[in-house]
């Protein structure tokens, strides 16, 4: 399955490479796509397709006893369900509603305590004196959702072209770190894997996570 990021034809117009033969680099201008694709969803820790299309995932996390649960993937564009132990939690349609909602930041979502307090989830799966929580366990909480973009974001798509113009130029020096041109110098290549300016492309879209620098309590 090919979870390509930019065009075929893009790519080419963007690598400046009119004036080769378009059967004989076509071939591997499109190895590099499907690759250098493949490649940016692992460095930046996504799911394929959720760069170019809305994806649903289906994930099981431990409990912590806070009301907040950050999901692995986003942005979130909607949940479908929220499951704590055997207790299906409904959507929270706005304050004084109990119930699960998306937080404005789009990465985690929370949950919501009613006017009435521990209606309709029993004390034992959450209700606490601050309201609703995910309850402490492990795997008991399931949450179905869908996460993603439309369309692939326009500066991941440059990134791609960028770097993928690089690797299609660069093809015929593999491992050439430098070359003399007789009677005018010489040539020197980049040594780095990604351009700078191509990492930096892609931070915004990183899967972070908070650790413990302290170690275990």
């Amino acid at each position: 399955m090919s979870f390509a990021l930019v065009t075929l034809e893009d790519l080419l117009q963007w690598a400046n490479t009119g004036q080769q033969n378009p059967a004989a680099v076509t071939p591997f201008a499109t190895e590099i796509i499907n690759g250098l694709s493949q490649a940016l969803y692992w460095a930046i820790g996504r799911t394929p397709p959720m760069l170019t299309e809305p994806t649903s995932f289906t994930e099981t996390y431990n409990g912590s006893g806070s009301d907040t649960l950050y999901l692995l993937n986003a942005p979130i564009i909607s949940v479908e369900s929220v499951t704590v132990g055997p207790i299906a939690f409904p959507a929270s349609s706005g304050y004084g509603q109990a119930g699960y909602f998306v937080q404005q930041d789009g990465k985690s979502i929370a949950l919501r305590s009613g006017a009435v307090s521990g209606y309709p989830f029993p004390a034992q799966y959450g209700w606490g004196r601050q309201g609703y929580k995910f309850d402490r366990g492990r795997g008991n909480v399931v949450v179905s959702y869908t996460a993603g973009y439309e369309e692939c974001p326009a500066d991941i798509y440059l990134a791609v072209l960028k770097q993928g113009a690089i690797y299609l130029n660069k093809r015929l020096r593999e491992d050439l770190a430098s070359s003399v041109i007789p009677q005018t110098g010489q040539n020197n290549y980049r040594a780095w894997a990604m351009q700078p300016e191509v990492r930096e492309m892609l931070v915004p879209y990183t899967r972070t996570a908070m650790t413990n620098i302290f170690g275990a309590a």
